[in-house]
């Protein structure tokens, strides 16, 4: 499986990014189109910025779903490549203070949104600390148990996003050990609660703010940006108290739109954001 992304991706982050706009240009936006990926990413987009025209909302949605791809590449490129490889593309760490602090007497928790590829940021993170990391798992085991190895460099631990990989998070909170949370996405049921993103009402997970409570130390939220087309950025914001509260998950939602709100077309609107709420039931009826 490695050798086989190395080899679709031998020829670099740089190469790879043009030609995939190139050909979304060509005709495989005319396809892209017709599938969920793009239904569902324009649903989203007309849902959560809603003072835009239609034109607007259906560039973006173009916009967007080309820079989906490009990240797609992005992970095959990180998992084909490996960690140490991958992290050498990035040209800038934004507060990296926040990051290298001292970590011996207090736990690091990173917690962060699906901005271009999480694999390629959580590359950048392994080298840099051994982890444990939150996963969803894959219905593919091959692939699954392929990913869990990547995730697993510098003797990380991948733990699955469940009720378990809870209580392990937990106990690593308090043996000081640092713990990555990609925290944007649906929770399983009774993993979250009814939140708010962009103004609309969704179902947001409550880890990040259980966790935190754990901590004498506020998380640091961290995301991966790309300024322009050569250039790819990590960065780290400190969040406040207000994570500890019993409505952290809003806050944390709040720090994620003021990131997402710079620059939309990076964040990864492919998915069904707004599922399992009653009055979102007709957001997805294609």
């Amino acid at each position: 499986m490695k050798t086989l992304l190395y080899v679709l991706t031998i020829f670099g982050l740089t190469v790879g990014t043009k030609l995939i706009e190139i050909a979304y240009n060509l005709g495989l936006g005319f396809l892209i189109r017709r599938t969920n990926l793009y239904k569902i990413t324009k649903a989203n987009l007309a849902a959560v910025f809603t003072n835009r025209s239609k034109n607007e909302i259906q560039k973006l949605t173009d916009e967007s779903c080309r820079e989906t791809l490009v990240s797609f590449f992005e992970s095959a490129y990180s998992w084909g490549h490996g960690p140490q490889k991958t992290s050498f593309h990035v040209n800038k760490v934004v507060n990296r203070y926040l990051y290298s602090q001292e970590s011996e007497h207090n736990p690091r928790l990173c917690f962060s949104f699906h901005n271009r590829s999480i694999d390629f940021l959580l590359s950048w993170l392994l080298v840099q600390s051994q982890s444990t990391t939150m996963y969803k798992p894959i219905k593919l085991q091959s692939f699954d148990e392929f990913i869990k190895k990547h995730r697993s460099y510098n003797n990380s631990f991948p733990v699955e996003a469940s009720l378990m990989g809870v209580r392990q998070m937990l106990k690593d909170i308090k043996s000081n050990k640092t713990i990555n949370v990609a925290s944007d996405q649906v929770p399983q049921r009774k993993l979250g609660t009814e939140s708010y993103f962009f103004g609309r009402k969704c179902y947001s997970t409550t880890i990040v703010s259980s966790l935190a409570k754990k901590m004498n130390n506020l998380p640091i939220m961290v995301h991966v940006s790309k300024p322009n087309k050569s250039m790819y950025s990590i960065v780290f914001t400190l969040s406040s108290p207000l994570i500890k509260l019993d409505d952290g998950h809003n806050y944390m939602n709040q720090l994620f739109e003021a990131e997402i709100s710079k620059n939309p077309k990076e964040y990864s609107w492919e998915y069904k954001k707004f599922r399992r709420i009653e009055e979102n039931k007709d957001l997805y009826n294609f």
